[in-house]
């Protein structure tokens, strides 16, 4: 019967995280893990709280929330099995304190990574800080140009977390409504709104319970269609003297 242990280290071999790990540093890595499990809705930490560990998850989703300049809460990531979180957001920063919220959006079970053990693999496996790097860098693109849609009407941004839930996890996207509208801040209703219509445009349809994507290009299409009126003008702008 396979052990606890070497259970773990089969898992981080899975994540896009820790999988370019040696075995025998993922088996070290999964002897210092510490398993957490959290209840529908439950905070599993705070923006400001103290911070000394990053998280896997091992099974279920959640919710990465910062407070948006009116107050509110705002989505900016659902994560899942595999994904890490609470590590990101710190790298090359202050990584005394989470920046984020982060919220089991259902039974979580996690793994708790102290940064110290973090800092030595960061430091003794350039595959794994390029890795780091790469994530890193592909969040803050996303971050980007959430921020760059939160203006603009709620089908361009309901539009792009198709195309970035797409891209991550295939034709079947692991969004329910109330996610996505948490997503991209605006109310379930305009979510039911806008997915009727792609719908009707024949860019997606309901399999299961779950969002089946049928025309990722079309939906892309619709993003980058928007960003290049928007970009269009403000060439004109600056042309006109605006």
């Amino acid at each position: 019967m396979e052990s606890a242990t070497a259970s773990l280290a089969r898992f981080l071999g899975a994540t896009p995280l820790f999988g370019s790990l040696p075995e025998p540093a993922r088996s070290a890595l999964a002897r210092v893990l510490q398993p957490q499990r959290f209840a529908p809705g439950e905070v599993i930490f705070s923006e400001g709280d103290r911070a000394a560990h990053s998280w896997l998850v091992r099974s279920g989703k959640v919710s990465v929330v910062v407070q948006s300049s009116d107050a509110r809460p705002m989505e900016i990531e659902s994560l899942e099995k595999g994904q890490a979180f609470g590590l990101f957001c710190r790298l090359g920063g202050e990584r005394g304190f989470y920046p984020c919220t982060a919220v089991a959006a259902g039974p979580v079970a996690a793994l708790r990574v102290p940064d110290s053990v973090i800092d030595e693999l960061l430091g003794l496996n350039p595959a794994l800080a390029r890795e780091a790097c790469r994530l890193c860098a592909d969040r803050l693109s996303f971050l980007q140009k959430l921020l760059g849609l939160s203006q603009e009407p709620a089908e361009y941004r309901v539009a792009a977390a198709l195309h970035r839930a797409f891209l991550l996890h295939g034709a079947k996207v692991p969004l329910t409504r109330k996610e996505i509208a948490r997503q991209v801040g605006t109310t379930i209703e305009t979510v039911f709104r806008v997915l009727a219509a792609f719908r009707r445009h024949g860019w997606l349809a309901t399999a299961s319970g779950s969002l089946l994507i049928k025309d990722p290009a079309a939906i892309a299409a619709h993003v980058r269609g928007r960003n290049g009126r928007k970009k269009m003008r403000r060439v004109r702008g600056r042309r006109s003297g605006v």
